[in-house]
Formats: C-alpha cells, sequence, structure tokens
C-alpha cells in the first residue's frame, strides 16, 4: 500500500502543467482586444482548465482589463503553444509605475504570473495627454552637476546641492510653441513613491526652430518626501518632462506637445560620515563684536556616533573654538549655538571661516566614496569699528599712564591720549566706566573735543580711590561718536593700601588696629615675666 501511495504521488506530481514561455513576456499598454501566447507542457494527454486570478483588474476610473479562460486538451509530453484573449477597455488608465498582473492557473497544477509592460513614461503620468505624433518638442538632460556637497554627477549624498541642466528643442520649423511647462521629480522603485515629488520648475515660450537651456538646483534634503535612511537604500530615478501647446496657424491645427527624459541616480550610503549643515551667521560684521554662528550636525552614516565635536577656526582673527556635540544616532542630527568674539583690531576685510567634524579619535570624519573630509569653508566680512581702519572718523585709538597718586583714600590722576586715525576729522566725547567698585567717583578734564586727521588730544582722568582698596584695578575709557562708543579702552592702575597716621589711629573706623596694639604689648610683658622667672630659678 506504501509502494502505491507513492506511485499514485508521482503519478498526480507528473501531471502538473509546466509553463516554458510568455509572449510578448511583457503585456502592451494596447487598448482593445488582445492576445498573448503561452507554451506549456503537461505529461499526461489529458485536458486542462486554464484560469486567471484576478479575472478583472479595474483602475481608479472604473476602466477594465478582462481575461478569458479555457480548456486544452494536451496530447502529449512536448511543449505546446496556448493563445489567450484580454479586453483593455477603451480609456483604461496604466498608471505611472502601476504593476498590473494577473495569475493564470492550471487545473491539474502549476501557474504563472502574467504582468503588463511598466508604465515608466513620464509625460502620460498624472493623466497627462498629448497629440505630438511628429515628436517636434524634445528634451534632453544634458548634463546633472552636484555644485555644492560630497557626490558628484549622478551620484549623491544627502544634503548635496545638484544642479540640472535640460536642453529643449522645437523642432517644427512653422509653428510657435507657448505655455512650455518643465516638470521633474525623483522616483523611488523600491517604494512605489516619489522621493521627490512631481514639482513645476517655471514656463517658458519657443519659438519655430528655436531651442534653450533650462538650469535649476535642488537639495537632497531632509524635506523630500521619504525619509533620508529610505532615500539612501532607495532605487531612484530621474524623471523630467516638458508639456506644451503648438499655436494655430493658417496651415497648422493646434495640438499638445510633450517630451521627457530619465536617468539612474543613486543617494549612496555611508557607514560612519558627519556633515555641518545649515550653517548660519551673520557675513558682515564688526570689530569687538560677538559673531552668533548656528548648524545643524547630521550623521548621514548608517552607524551611530559618539563623542562628535566641531572645531571652528581662523588663524589671522586667532579663533580656535571647539563645540561638544557628543552622540548623534545614524540619520539624526543635533544642533549647536555658540559666540564668537571678533578682535578689535582686526583689518577690515574677508576671512575664511573654517569648520571641521571631528569623531572620538579625534580624526576629521571622511566619506567611504572618495575620502573628502567633513570641512566646511564660509567667506566672513569684518568691516567697521576696527583699529587701523581708514574709511571713517570713527578710527581713533587710546593710550593711557598714571599721573599721580596711585594710594587708597586718595585722588588718583591718569592721563590719556586720543587720536584721530582716521581720513576725516571728528568730534569725540569722553567718558568713563567700570570704576565703582573701588573709586567713587571719576571725572574728565575735558570730555567733547574735534580732532583733525592724525592729530592727538590729551585728557586727564581725576578718580577718588576708596579706602581699604588694593591691588591691581581696571576701569574703561570709551569715545563716542554721534552718541555711539566706537572705541573702549580698559585701563589698569595698581593701589597702594592706605598709609599710617595718628588721624587715622584715632579714628573711630580703626578701632581693630587699637585691639591688635593692646594685644600685642600684653603678650610682650607676659614673655618678659616668664623669662625673669626662669632666670632666678
Amino acid at each position: 500500500m506504501g509502494v502505491l501511495a507513492v506511485i499514485l504521488l508521482v503519478g498526480f506530481a507528473s501531471a502538473a502543467v509546466t509553463f516554458n514561455s510568455v509572449t510578448p513576456s511583457q503585456l502592451l499598454l494596447t487598448e482593445g482586444a488582445q492576445t498573448f501566447d503561452i507554451s506549456a507542457t503537461s505529461t499526461d494527454i489529458e485536458s486542462v482548465v486554464f484560469s486567471f486570478n484576478p479575472i478583472t483588474i479595474t483602475d481608479s476610473n472604473g476602466k477594465t482589463i478582462t481575461f478569458a479562460g479555457l480548456t486544452h486538451p494536451f496530447g502529449g509530453t512536448s511543449a505546446e503553444p496556448i493563445t489567450f484573449d484580454y479586453d483593455v477597455q477603451v480609456g483604461f488608465n496604466f498608471e505611472f509605475y502601476e504593476d498590473y498582473k494577473t495569475n493564470l492557473t492550471a487545473s491539474t497544477g502549476g501557474s504563472q504570473i502574467v504582468s503588463f509592460t511598466k508604465n515608466t513614461e513620464f509625460c502620460t503620468y498624472d493623466d497627462n495627454e498629448y497629440t505630438d505624433l511628429n515628436n517636434d518638442l524634445n528634451l534632453e538632460i544634458r548634463h546633472i552637476k552636484v555644485i555644492s556637497g560630497f557626490g558628484e554627477d549622478y551620484e549623491w549624498l544627502p544634503f548635496d546641492e545638484v544642479e540640472l541642466e535640460l536642453k529643449i528643442d522645437n523642432k517644427n520649423n512653422d509653428q510657435k510653441i507657448k505655455d512650455i511647462s518643465i516638470e521633474w521629480g525623483i522616483y523611488d522603485k523600491k517604494t512605489g513613491e516619489w522621493a521627490i515629488d512631481v514639482d513645476e520648475e517655471k514656463e517658458i515660450d519657443l519659438k519655430d526652430g528655436e531651442d534653450e537651456t533650462i538650469i535649476f538646483t535642488f537639495i537632497v534634503d531632509d524635506d523630500l518626501d521619504e525619509d533620508l535612511e529610505d532615500l539612501v537604500n532607495g532605487d531612484l530615478v530621474l524623471y523630467v518632462r516638458a508639456t506644451g501647446e503648438f499655436k494655430e496657424d493658417n496651415t497648422n491645427p493646434e495640438y499638445d506637445a510633450c517630451a521627457s527624459d530619465s536617468g539612474i541616480v543613486t543617494v549612496y550610503e555611508e557607514s560612519d560620515f558627519v556633515i555641518l549643515n545649515n550653517i548660519d551667521f551673520t557675513e558682515l560684521v564688526s570689530c569687538g563684536t560677538n559673531l552668533q554662528i548656528t548648524a545643524d550636525v547630521w550623521n548621514i552614516g548608517d552607524n551611530d556616533q559618539e563623542d562628535v565635536y566641531v572645531m571652528i577656526y581662523n588663524t589671522a582673527l586667532g579663533i580656535n573654538e571647539r563645540i561638544n556635540i557628543g552622540d548623534i544616532d545614524a540619520f539624526d542630527r543635533e544642533k549647536f549655538d555658540v559666540l564668537i568674539e571678533i578682535p578689535e583690531d582686526a583689518e577690515e576685510k574677508y576671512y575664511p571661516l573654517t569648520f571641521e567634524v571631528y569623531d572620538e579619535d579625534n580624526d576629521i570624519f571622511e566619506n567611504d566614496y572618495d575620502e573628502d573630509e567633513s570641512s566646511f569653508t564660509l567667506p566672513l566680512q569684518i568691516e567697521g569699528s576696527c583699529l587701523g581702519s581708514s574709511s571713517s572718523v570713527s578710527d581713533v585709538t587710546i593710550s593711557a599712564s598714571l599721573e599721580s597718586g596711585g594710594k587708597a583714600g586718595e585722588e588718583m590722576i591718569v592721563r590719556a591720549t586720543v587720536t584721530n586715525i582716521g581720513k576725516e576729522s571728528g568730534t569725540y566725547t569722553i567718558m568713563t566706566t567700570g570704576y565703582s567698585n573701588w573709586a567713587s567717583s571719576a571725572s574728565v578734564d575735558q570730555s567733547t573735543f574735534t580732532l583733525a586727521k592724525g592729530d592727538s588730544k590729551e585728557i586727564l582722568v581725576t578718580l577718588n580711590v576708596k579706602e581699604d582698596v588694593e591691588g591691581n584695578k581696571l576701569f574703561d575709557i570709551e569715545v563716542l561718536t554721534a552718541g555711539e562708543i566706537v572705541k573702549t579702552q580698559s585701563v589698569s592702575v595698581f593701589i597702594e593700601k592706605e598709609g599710617f597716621s595718628l588721624s587715622n589711629l584715632l579714628d573711630g573706623n580703626n578701632a581693630w588696629l587699637w585691639g591688635i596694639g593692646l594685644f600685642n604689648v600684653v603678650l610682650v610683658i607676659i614673655i618678659i615675666i616668664v623669662i625673669v622667672k626662669i632666670a632666678r630659678k
């Protein structure tokens, strides 16, 4: 019985139909009654029922494709051709990249997927219709270039800025084409979605026989319709199309036209790469001010990163700033916000400000593609309120020295020299600040004056030093022009502690000095008494 069961099973298995080929291998997107052929083999002489699942495919507008099953008598073991009928209803919309297919099944076993040619014709996308049978409108992708970032041409990294150059031709020598709409998008075949949704770039007109070059840019960033992680792993196609109308003239009718082009693009994957994006700061700053810088720190690799930090530097300005970022997960970001001090004596000009991103081993991140470093250099312009500048009357220098005094509780006089190093004369006002902790008051012998180009003015600053003050002390001399501070000079002075005098001792505020003196007298008397007793013994 066991042997018989095996024989029966083998017999049933051998009766299954084997599908050898489908012609055409992809059914055409053609309306009306159609046929396709299949070559199939059955090991038995028998009749086999073939059926489709689904029998009917319906589009978004209710139009259908219907398949007809049949019964086929196999006469031997050789492959036999079988013809099947199907009908595509007029107006059926083969939508862009939609997968239309059905499963053909034999009653004795065996099946075969039958599918249509996938619609990748961008001119028909979104129910676009055109009647340009002569192909009078032509569109060509001439050039793709990464103009900012780490990729190149058709191979990109996240946050690359890509430039796309198109050439559009009107090959009709009689008719003008108007309102040509330029549209583009990036389709992800893996997800079946637009990674960058279809967008209209601009509209143009073309006279008969003319052509035009269109250039535009876009950024491969996190504002796309897919997450960066999905975009990196996608199977992407860049599509571009131009649609317009050929206008009717005396001899030619009006008709619609469309032309398209496409190219395979890749957003390639990195393992360990962290970059900066959205670096933002004011490109024009004055000397002696703070420059605020903000940026996004993006981990565009598929590995999590630890202890990331950013260095900002410019040797001429003495800038060497470290910003600790910390840990960043794969395809995630952190932000930083930092203030950088601009020197007062910087030269007015453009400076390159360099940003570098470092890993936990203190190495600059490099990409896998061509070992480019994660380094960014942006221009910074410094202008205004700078020593050595020759642009305005606000350019002054200040020098100062002690004239007299320098003791606690006494009057101190500082001599200061203000020099106009600008190209024209100016009127200046002098103020003093920053002394309130150690001086009760400060005054200037001449607070307002005018200086011609290259002239200097000496002023005397008098400060009343408080008692019980000693050591190095600071105060600021400020120069103002038209109510604005154009120069601040810090001045350091040394204060000696208050000296001894009888009047000071008699001052009730010095009772603690009398206490210390009395204690010392008593201590000396005790020591003398002890020495005398020891001597007698």
